[in-house]
C-alpha cells in the first residue's frame, strides 16, 4: 500500500487525506471549499469507499483537474498573452497538443 508519508497536509499521520486535511490544504492553497464539494470530491475519487484518500485516490482527483484545465484552455480560440503572461500562452499551446495515447502500464512492464 502506498500512504502519504510525511505528507504536509496529512494532519493525523495516517496515510490519507479526510475531509478535514483537504479543507486544510484548500485554505493553504488560498482555494477553500465547501464541506459539501469535499465530501463530494472524496466520494467521486474513493476507489474503496473508506471516505479518505489514498495516495493513489489523489491522484487521481489531480489528473482530472488537469484534464478538466485541458479541456477548458482547448476551448479558449486565443490568449491573451499581455493578460496570462508567457506562462499561461506556454500552458495555452501545450493544451492544444494531441494527448499522447493511453497505455495499460500493468500490460506494459518490462523487465
Amino acid at each position: 500500500m502506498v500512504m502519504f508519508m510525511n505528507f504536509r497536509y496529512d494532519t493525523d499521520n495516517d496515510g490519507y487525506l479526510d475531509v478535514e486535511d483537504l479543507k486544510g490544504m484548500m485554505m493553504v492553497r488560498g482555494v477553500p471549499w465547501t464541506h459539501s464539494a469535499i465530501v463530494r470530491l472524496i466520494r467521486d475519487a474513493d476507489e474503496d469507499g473508506d471516505g479518505k484518500l489514498s495516495f493513489r485516490e489523489f491522484l487521481i482527483t489531480q489528473r482530472k483537474n488537469v484534464e478538466w484545465a485541458r479541456r477548458v484552455l482547448c476551448a479558449l480560440p486565443e490568449i491573451d498573452v499581455g493578460r496570462v503572461g508567457v506562462k499561461g500562452a506556454k500552458k495555452y499551446f501545450e493544451a492544444k497538443q494531441p494527448l499522447p495515447p493511453k497505455t495499460n502500464h500493468k500490460n506494459n512492464m518490462s523487465y
